[in-house]
């Protein structure tokens, strides 16, 4: 024996001459390994679709609300606290919301005003769409042109679209203070809050010339860095206010985020039980195989002893043929778990999320349990007496 070189050239010749016994052996660390990284990656693909429906549900979405001053029965926020905010590290986009707290809706349909009276209008931008995530059920936002032209234009939420009865298709105008408003749109429903679902929207320019609102904002829609959010928060009082003056309402969905964190974890408790217990039973079946092994090949260890060669180099060529199983169902476990946890997210519509140091990691921990399975076989194999096996009889 030169070395390791011959070593594994003689493990990697026995376990092709065993093809059978191979193939049973290989199939401990490759159904642990699967396990591992299937576990891991469909875990992470359920994380990956999980994080992105709490980004949608507004995760990382936060609210900053004028602070409630006594003696003031319309607060408002400094007219820079857009401009303000967005230069807090962490803040993606931001968009303003003016409340028009001097007019009411006076509704077409079911009951008209009182229920109708009952609808938020506020004042924003084309922009607000795009920062709270919500869709379009029919017919368009407000856009640049409707603020630049004080349009006297409205879009509606879900529910306010109900209440208002509008329909598909059928042009439609609605009354808040003395003007009539265009309906232009209607809002899909909110799975950020239900304040949208009985809103309605106009330019925030309107607000101003048509109904004499007070420009500055009332409130902020914030959509921020989901890992910058604790950060972030502290930050908006002195960003807005400088400090002076009562700090606002800074409101983050809280039970979302503990939610998502809870989730994180159950899912990687169940990766590591399900993982560690597929090993295990994976490195019991490989020690059995190669215990049987060393039995059936007790002529051709007697035969190599009384060669020359050394009880270290008999139980090196075991443990090398166990290091070369690892490897080889190591590496097809994990492209059988990559293929098969593709083929089920593709039908849902899931992200595939793989990380290369968890699938590394994992074949590792195939090769390592595979070695440790395989010590007390390589062991047995070096301790036999070569005049005892070899004797006739």
């Amino acid at each position: 024996m030169r070395g390791l070189g011959d070593t594994a050239y003689l493990a990697w010749m026995a376990l092709r001459s065993r093809r059978l016994r191979t193939a049973l052996a290989t199939l401990g660390p490759l159904i642990g390994v699967l396990t591992i990284v299937a576990t891991t990656t469909y875990s992470s693909s359920a994380a990956a679709q999980v994080d992105a429906a709490l980004r949608q549900a507004g995760s990382d979405l936060v609210e900053v609300e004028a602070p409630q001053v006594p003696g003031e029965n319309d607060p408002r926020l400094p007219a820079e606290a857009l401009q303000r905010v967005l230069a807090v590290p962490g803040i993606e986009s931001a968009a303003p919301l003016t409340r028009v707290s001097n007019a009411t809706i006076a509704g077409n349909r079911l009951g008209g005003v009182q229920e109708a009276g009952a609808l938020v209008i506020n004042g924003t931008g084309p922009g607000l769409r795009a920062v709270a995530g919500v869709g379009l059920a029919q017919g368009r936002f407000l856009t640049a042109s409707d603020e630049n032209a004080s349009a006297p234009v409205v879009v509606v939420g879900a529910k306010a679209a109900q209440i208002l009865g509008v329909r598909p298709g059928i042009p439609q105008s609605v009354r808040i203070g003395d003007d009539d408003f265009g309906i232009v749109g209607v809002l899909t429903a909110s799975t950020l809050t239900t304040v949208f679902d009985r809103s309605v929207f106009i330019p925030t320019s309107t607000a101003r010339t048509i109904l004499g609102v007070d420009p500055r904002p009332t409130s902020l829609m914030l959509r921020v860095d989901g890992d910058a959010v604790s950060h972030v928060v502290p930050a908006l009082d002195r960003a807005i206010t400088y400090g002076v003056g009562y700090p606002p309402r800074v409101m983050v969905p809280a039970d979302l985020l503990r939610a998502q964190a809870e989730i994180d974890a159950t899912l990687r408790w169940v990766i590591l039980g399900t993982g560690g217990l597929a090993l295990l039973v994976g490195g019991l079946g490989i020690a059995n195989v190669l215990a049987m092994s060393v039995l059936e090949r007790a002529p051709e260890i007697g035969v190599r002893r009384a060669l020359g060669h050394s009880r270290g180099h008999v139980a090196l060529q075991f443990v090398g043929e166990a290091l070369l199983i690892g490897l080889l169902g190591g590496v097809i476990g994990a492209a059988l778990a990559i293929g098969g946890v593709w083929a089920v997210i593709s039908h849902r519509g899931w992200p595939l999320a793989t990380s290369g140091p968890a699938i590394a990691a994992g074949i590792l921990l195939g090769i390592l349990v595979t070695a440790l399975a395989a010590l007390h076989p390589a062991v047995a194999a070096a301790r036999m007496d070569p005049m005892r096996v070899l004797r006739p009889g």
